[in-house]
């Protein structure tokens, strides 16, 4: 097995502190801008506005299949070198998006977007590189706090967007801000990776590592629980903004303040999982979690059977994120226990599996869409459903053996 040095930085300055914290933010940025204009895109081009969802699924699904390529290669040869050239393919792809002629090139360029989206990914590891101390914690909190602000801004930017020009003009933001992004990562950003692991860029690392994790019970039960919680969340993602308007009336420019209202439920069940976990075990706080979206997912097959007026359905959507954001880090921490000595790629795999899962949703919920909001209820109801159930039936065969 071979392995190279390469140079490192003890520390890492605050200048590249807060540049990290913006490259964290840009997935979760280039997803949730979009969300106010799928149904407006859609149209303009001349397809059914529930097809404007694949615009976020595509990412998604582009997103994870990138997470372990990008991870995996900066391992390989650096994180440096890796994070510019995601960087500066993610700028090109929004460059692109902003210039496409018709619907199906724009999803395949919002694909290719999501693929070179893996420099949050490397942002991540570098972090990992300075060690466990107090200082790497801090920064990790804050990554994964800036992070959080992703989803509560970006759709209000997007809807302000939307009133100022048109939906090019996210994409032209988004290009900006990888194009200066890139720039200061080339002036300051440091190497941190001590060792090299070429050997890791390989099939042959991927699909045994993939094997033993899916082997492990609580990689499993961890992991299917938040893919299957997200699969829900997906169907939001996707038709949210065209069930408001369709259904509701609320237009593309104000759907961005509605849409706040929910990403900040989600960050709030984050939160206080912070706080139950300083109190409770994580096996206690995650069957907590569970029971809430079983509430929740009642809640939605409730709605199946009438037209709620726009409060209740959004309410029932805010108790759904609350639930994804309690259930989120505590089936995270549950599926690493048996990471052993691969937590990066253990996590990079689990983050595939939820940007696939994402997109699944997202996929069912425009494969039904009518002319209601019953899609969106119905594969909460689904993919909600089963993360209760693999959870009920992880607990009873538990207790059996």
């Amino acid at each position: 097995m071979s392995a190279a040095r390469a140079e490192t930085a003890p520390l890492i300055p605050p200048a590249v502190v807060w540049l990290l914290c913006a490259i964290s933010m840009m997935p979760a940025v280039s997803t949730d801008i979009m969300l106010p204009a799928t149904g407006l895109i859609a149209a303009e081009f001349g397809v059914p506005e529930a097809f404007g969802g694949l615009l976020v699924g595509g990412f998604l699904l582009g997103y994870g299949f990138g997470q372990v390529v990008w991870g995996i290669a900066s391992d390989a040869w650096g994180r440096r070198p890796i994070i510019l050239m995601s960087l500066g393919a993610m700028t090109l792809a929004a460059a692109g998006c902003v210039v496409a002629p018709n619907f199906w090139v724009l999803l395949a360029l919002r694909f290719v977007h999501g693929l070179c989206a893996g420099a949050p990914v490397v942002a991540r590891a570098m972090t990992r590189d300075l060690g466990t101390g107090p200082q790497t914690v801090q920064l990790l909190s804050l990554l994964m706090a800036t992070v959080s602000l992703g989803p509560l801004v970006a759709p209000v930017l997007g809807s302000a967007l939307l009133v100022l020009f048109d939906w090019r003009a996210c994409f032209v933001l988004l290009a900006v801000v990888g194009a200066v992004c890139w720039v200061l990562a080339f002036r300051i950003l440091p190497e941190t990776l001590r060792v090299r692991r070429p050997e890791r860029f390989s099939l042959g690392f991927v699909l045994p590592a993939g094997r033993n994790l899916l082997r492990e019970r609580e990689y499993l039960l961890g992991g299917s629980v938040i893919v299957l919680t997200f699969a829900g969340y997906g169907s939001v993602l996707a038709l949210g903004a065209v069930v408001a308007e369709q259904v509701y009336g609320v237009t593309p420019e104000a759907f961005g303040a509605i849409f706040f209202v929910a990403a900040l439920c989600n960050a709030m069940g984050s939160v206080s999982m912070r706080w139950f976990g300083a109190r409770f075990s994580l096996d206690g706080v995650m069957a907590v979690a569970v029971s809430v979206l079983a509430l929740a997912v009642c809640v939605q097959g409730a709605f199946l059977a009438f037209t709620p007026p726009l409060a209740l359905f959004w309410g029932g959507i805010c108790l759904y994120l609350l639930c994804f954001g309690a259930i989120m880090p505590s089936g995270m921490a549950i599926a690493m226990r048996p990471a052993g000595g691969m937590p990066g790629f253990a996590a990079s795999f689990l983050g595939m599996l939820l940007m696939i899962g994402a997109f699944l949703g997202g996929s069912v919920a425009t494969a039904l869409h009518g002319t209601d909001h019953r899609a969106i209820s119905l594969t909460m109801v689904i993919f909600g459903g089963a993360a209760v159930a693999v959870y009920g039936l992880h607990c009873l065969t538990g207790r059996r053996s």
